[in-house]
């Protein structure tokens, strides 16, 4: 199916048929000039087949889930391009895109309209997100894939003149970088924020205050997210612990520029607080749950701490000596019980790092 159209177009109910449907095959609708609205369902029957792609040429927005209850691009990769905004009406937090593959390019936003945000709901897997000018707001159920793409083969997200939020219900893999000119925020509310790039590359770029959150962890004991955060802080949570060790929460290697620290998420939607494991930036322990117990355990080996630990495998050796880890369990952090039987080949690699 293929459409042009020279103005502003609504697809709605024609003749008693709703939207436009095919049966695994594309679909291409585009206003040339004006706004384009989804108002009833754009489907290629489903996400094993089929690419839709809908776009506005020189002027115009795409306004979705303007439907009564909200409506559904389906298809296996979809691209959504707009000369100016890519947005939801507010007030419509029903699923508004489902497939494989999702691409959006947009002028002046994406889940962002005139100064005003209401995320675009996605299920999709691999997302590639650009915007020239305005902030990215999306929220995805699943697994969610940041990609690199045609079009943006650099990036995987990237906002040239505004800021990123993307939360999903399950893990955020990273990679292609991620970059906003103002903040990045991350949300992996049932999952972990893993890094999936290639070994030193930067994954997150951002140029003020930004937030990675996990239920799982912020990155993993040999492969940390890789940042550059300028004239901002970093605000963190991971609420488990990584398998390769099973005593680090929060892994950060790079730049925070001024501060050259990390802050604790302690945000109560969704909830934040100390992590359960080792927060580890550039390879130093800065805090976490294990530091708060030795704390409260009065070491005796090493009454006066600093902010700033050490590097992470002689910090354990330090813990496993001192006196009162000897003597002492925990009775709220479970896994001090047998965290620190590092292999040796392990410790050589994190000591490497």
């Amino acid at each position: 199916y293929n459409y042009n159209n020279s103005g502003a177009l609504t697809i709605g109910t024609v003749l008693g048929t709703n939207g436009i449907t095919t049966n695994g095959g594309g679909i291409t609708v585009n206003a040339t000039a004006g706004t384009l609205t989804i108002s009833q369902a754009v489907t290629t029957g489903g996400i094993t087949a089929g690419t839709v792609e809908l776009s506005t040429t020189t002027s115009g927005d795409i306004v979705l889930g303007t439907g009564a209850n909200g409506t559904d691009v389906t298809g296996n990769t979809i691209y959504l391009t707009s000369a100016n905004s890519i947005y939801v009406p507010g007030g419509i937090t029903t699923n508004d895109v489902t497939g494989v593959n999702l691409i959006l390019s947009a002028g002046t936003g994406i889940g962002y309209h005139n100064g005003t945000t209401n995320p675009i709901v996605t299920h999709v897997s691999n997302l590639n997100a650009l915007s020239t000018s305005g902030n990215i707001n999306i929220n995805n159920t699943g697994d969610l894939n940041l990609v690199s793409w045609t079009g943006n083969p650099n990036h995987s997200v990237w906002a040239e003149n505004g800021s990123i939020d993307i939360s999903t219900a399950s893990d955020i893999l990273i990679k292609s970088l991620v970059q906003a000119s103002n903040s990045v925020d991350l949300y992996a509310l049932t999952g972990s924020i893993l890094n999936r790039t290639s070994p030193a590359s930067t994954d997150i770029e951002a140029g003020a205050d930004s937030i990675l959150y996990a239920a799982g962890t912020v990155g993993e004991a040999l492969n940390p997210i890789e940042v550059n955060i300028t004239n901002g802080n970093l605000y963190v949570y991971g609420g488990g612990v990584d398998s390769q060790t099973g005593l680090i929460s929060v892994n950060i290697d790079g730049t925070v520029s001024p501060s050259n620290r990390l802050f604790v998420y302690t945000g109560s939607n969704p909830p934040g607080g100390i992590p359960p494991g080792f927060i580890l930036f550039n390879w130093r322990v800065l805090g976490g749950e294990p530091i708060l117990e030795w704390n409260r355990a009065v070491s005796q080996d090493n009454p006066q701490l600093s902010t700033e630990y050490g590097f992470f495998d002689q910090l354990l050796l330090n813990i496993i000596s001192d006196s009162w880890y000897k003597t002492i369990l925990s009775p709220s952090y479970k896994p001090l019980k047998k965290p620190y039987t590092l292999s040796e080949n392990l410790k050589k690699q994190i000591h490497q790092i």
